[in-house]
């Protein structure tokens, strides 16, 4: 079982991709040719993210979706938490009651350790950090198909 569900997948994807937008709204049959998303999901995923005011629509000729947060300040957490709720790697975590053995347990620090890292990141990592990762990626691509053309190659 995944940790991150295929939606949470698809809505990040959408929102790099609605980030990345320069022409304004993106029409929901255009984003899920793009982003490899069935055309129903995509639609059902953007109305989610519509209702968690992450993106507006607009309907018309002109209409379609936007990205209404600066990607700056929307979290991957956030995201989660729309999609999945809370994560957590072991309900011990975040209830020691649940399990009698929690004050025994080998793994419990562990868990927690776990539980604490990628609660971290996904709280401190920002649409904008992927944007950034992925200008950096397009550019070192470019610098080396460009080194590979001068060298004759």
């Amino acid at each position: 079982m995944a940790l991150i569900r295929k939606d949470t997948d698809y809505a990040f994807r959408s929102l790099l991709h609605l980030a990345t937008a320069h022409d304004g709204a993106v029409s929901g049959s255009d984003l899920a040719r793009s982003c490899g998303i069935p055309k129903a999901f995509a639609y059902k995923i953007l109305e989610r993210m519509r209702r968690a005011g992450i993106v507006s629509s607009q309907g018309g000729r002109r209409g379609g979706f936007r990205l209404v947060k600066d990607p700056g300040g929307v979290s991957l957490m956030e995201v989660v938490n729309v999609f999945q709720g809370a994560l957590t790697v072991s309900r011990c975590v975040l209830d020691p009651v649940v399990c009698e053995r929690h004050s025994t347990c080998p793994l419990a620090s562990g868990w927690a350790k776990v539980q604490g890292a990628l609660v971290g990141f996904l709280g401190s990592t920002t649409l904008e950090d992927l944007l950034v990762w992925m200008r950096k990626r397009r550019g070192a691509k470019a610098g080396r198909r460009r080194r590979a053309v001068e060298r004759g190659g």
